[in-house]
């Protein structure tokens, strides 16, 4: 599905419609922090990466090719950002701008010879609200005065409900969007900005603001960003004993405001290094952590023998006496796509687990399934290569247990959870014998979900009587 319907820009302020379903996850993925007020910035936050970079994409006038969260595409990387501080960063690279080149900073964009501007990029800083007719942009004064935090351009969007988002005009817009109403560059707020201390803000009056953003239309199909920010004095330099003790004093889950609790200077030393902020976010949540790295299936650690609970082998997992689809027994169907059997002895590696559509995963000796009900979630993995398995190639297939085909309406979705966003989808018809989605590589430590999906009756559920529609769902979490 897609993140967008549509975007709509008028003469001043640019909404961006949202998905529910995108809306729904956001929420659902930000509520591993320490306190409500992070799982609010984070909530938020996803909310601005997903849809806002979508929207700016998709709103031609721009004339935009790419954009991208500014500290890193994982959103992982930025969950540990929001357990300190909202807000968020896009670098926005107009479509003339072609030549790329990786770093381990992520991608970057260098200058196209003969071009007018005055830099390759543009920072935007988002900081979001949900507050009607707001009077003023505040800004966490981390996206100011942290020197590789800083934007170019600094966005004020607001989160719009279902009455905010009636005010666009269009009966067909989703029921929730991003309005864009004004900007800043990073001068402005420096120079006119109200810098508060003891919230640790800059504040700029909403007449102080730039609302029309006609302008900004302009200035980012330029790429123009000469004399938009102003100088910052560098951070203080903090040994390694230092941001020890500093990750004892913050780490404390019941601390509910660290970036307060130091000078600033340290705070930002701290916070800007990448491997040291996540270590802080392991602190303060390590029961969210524990909880969420106990409910991961750990592909890499099956190929030193080590598997969760459930996934088995097809012969533990089948018996030899059950009665079972033909093409199931075989174990693999089409396994030539994800590599080849003369790599090394044993792949790819396979591993199965027993799913009851409409109920619960359980083993085969369950009396309360029926047969046709019963599949089969088959995963297959193997290293791309003898010398190397920090790279792996990954199949995931949906078989039934017994008979020749899978109930119709079946979905296998593949999801990237750190997007948001579902990348592949299929459904059986009346004459599948199995579902399969596209094998898919990775880096070791890389995360992915697969979620099947039923459509299940209020008779057999009676709690979705008033939404007979809603499908019986069931996600496996994979960590490469």
């Amino acid at each position: 599905m897609a993140v967008l319907s549509e975007v709509v820009a008028d003469a001043r302020h640019w909404w961006i419609p949202l998905d529910p379903e995108v809306v729904q996850r956001s929420w659902q993925h930000s509520q591993r922090h320490s306190q409500p007020g992070r799982c609010w910035d984070d909530y938020l936050g996803r909310l601005c990466l997903v849809g806002l970079a979508e929207g700016l994409a998709e709103l031609e006038a721009l004339g935009l090719s790419k954009i991208q969260p500014g500290l890193s595409p994982s959103l992982s990387v930025w969950t540990a950002v929001w357990e300190g501080v909202g807000g968020c960063v896009l670098r926005v690279m107009p479509e003339m701008v072609i030549a790329e080149g990786v770093t381990a900073e992520g991608v970057t964009a260098e200058r196209v010879t003969g071009n007018d501007r005055t830099t390759d990029e543009i920072r935007l800083v988002v900081i979001p609200g949900d507050e009607i007719d707001a009077e003023a942009l505040v800004v966490p004064q981390e996206w100011v005065d942290v020197p590789d935090w800083r934007g170019h351009y600094y966005l004020a969007v607001q989160l719009c409900g279902e009455a905010e988002a009636a005010e666009v005009g269009d009966e067909e817009c989703e029921p929730y969007g991003l309005r864009v109403w004004g900007y800043a560059s990073h001068r402005q707020l420096k120079e006119r900005g109200d810098y508060d201390p003891q919230t640790r803000n800059y504040v700029l009056s909403r007449p102080d603001l730039q609302e029309d953003l006609t302008a900004l239309s302009v200035t980012l199909r330029h790429c123009d960003t000469q004399g938009t920010q102003a100088v910052v004095e560098p951070l203080a330099v903090v040994s390694a004993v230092q941001r020890e003790n500093l990750l004892e004093r913050l780490g404390d889950p019941a601390l509910a405001f660290p970036r307060l609790a130091v000078p600033f200077a340290l705070w930002g030393a701290l916070i800007q290094d990448e491997d040291w902020r996540k270590r802080l976010y392991q602190r303060r949540c390590q029961g969210w952590v524990g909880q969420v790295d106990a409910q991961v299936t750990r592909l890499s650690q099956w190929l030193e023998g080590q598997f969760e609970q459930g996934w088995r082998s097809l012969t533990d997992l089948l018996g030899p006496g059950t009665a079972f689809a033909p093409q199931l027994r075989s174990g693999m169907v089409d396994s030539r796509e994800i590599g080849q059997s003369d790599l090394t002895s044993g792949f790819p590696l396979k591993r199965a687990k027993s799913i009851i559509l409409g109920g619960i995963s359980g083993e085969m000796t369950d009396e309360s399934a029926d047969d046709v009900s019963r599949v089969i979630l088959l995963v297959s993995v193997v290293p791309t290569s003898i010398q190397s398995d920090s790279v792996l190639q990954v199949q995931v297939q949906l078989h039934p247990l017994c008979g020749q085909q899978l109930p119709p309406r079946v979905r296998l979705v593949l999801h990237d959870p750190e997007q948001v966003m579902d990348l592949q989808a299929i459904e059986s018809g009346a004459a599948d014998t199995y579902l399969q989605l596209t094998p898919l590589t990775g880096r070791v430590g890389e995360t992915f979900q697969v979620r099947i999906e039923y459509p299940v009756s209020s008779q057999t559920h009676p709690s979705q009587e008033q939404d007979a529609a809603a499908p019986w769902t069931v996600t496996e979490l994979f960590r490469l």
